[in-house]
């Protein structure tokens, strides 16, 4: 799995991808309260949502997430 990329979670696309890149978020290991506090409340839910979960089935080798 690539672990900065952002396009599988909901909404963001290759547009929001870049600007996220562009504002210091690199991976997800990246996304924090911190990182993420001037994003939209919603874009920030979703962010810190996926990227666990996107970083747990990396953890348990799932690939097909």
């Amino acid at each position: 799995m690539i672990k900065n990329t952002f396009c599988h979670i909901p909404g963001i696309g290759a547009t929001s991808e870049r600007q996220l890149w562009n504002s210091g978020l690199l991976s997800w290991e990246s996304i924090d309260e911190a990182a993420v506090k001037s994003l939209s409340r919603k874009r920030r839910d979703l962010l810190l949502r996926y990227a666990g979960e996107s970083a747990e089935h990396l953890s348990e080798g799932n690939a097909r997430y």
